[in-house]
């Protein structure tokens, strides 16, 4: 219904298509822009990742989704050099729009605590990369989904691997993401 009574479909900021968790994440995102296809709504890319991929599936289906744009921005290099490859139109790159919000923010101080924010589905290699990091004076973990069931027993591992004096930020607001980065080096 939603579909049917829009003006465009905009796919706003994210690492949208990438297949670094799952390659059913760009099936999803396409899902979405088939449906604007179907009703004949303008697509749009703003502000967006693209890629990396570890699998041409997923690459395959970023291309046929980004071709199907009418514009598309992206919020890094990294991106734009990925996006040139895939989009025949005139492709934008430019920052992203929580680096200006971050900018407008007091400075945090510098310090010399890692911050570690994990993902539910936080695989071995993620936890081996944290481990071979501990040589800060001071941890903090970051949850951005701290209701979430999965993601607290991911939290509750890293803190084990990290040692008791671990803080842990639940992160539910912008404001919320910049104290847990005060004294972060």
């Amino acid at each position: 219904n939603a579909f049917s009574k829009t003006d465009a479909v905009l796919f706003g900021g994210g690492s949208l298509f990438t297949d670094t968790e799952s390659v059913f994440a760009c099936l999803l995102w396409a899902k979405h822009a088939v449906l604007a296809w179907m009703f004949r709504k303008p697509l749009l890319f703003a502000f967006q990742g693209i890629g990396p991929f570890r699998t041409s599936f997923a690459r395959f289906v970023a291309k046929k989704t980004l071709r199907r744009a009418v514009f598309v921005s992206v919020r890094d290099h990294e991106s734009f050099l990925r996006a040139s490859e895939m989009y025949d139109g005139t492709l934008v790159e430019a920052a992203d729009p929580v680096a200006l919000i971050f900018s407008e923010m007091q400075k945090p101080e510098r310090g010399s605590a890692l911050l570690v924010i994990p993902r539910a589905n936080s695989g071995q290699e993620f936890f081996a990369a944290v481990q071979s990091s501990l040589h800060q004076s001071s941890v903090r973990l970051g949850s951005y989904q701290p209701d979430n069931l999965r993601e607290q027993d991911t939290i509750g591992r890293l803190k084990l691997l990290c040692g008791e004096s671990t803080s842990i930020y639940d992160i539910r607001s912008l404001e919320d993401l910049a104290s847990a980065f005060r004294g972060v080096g």
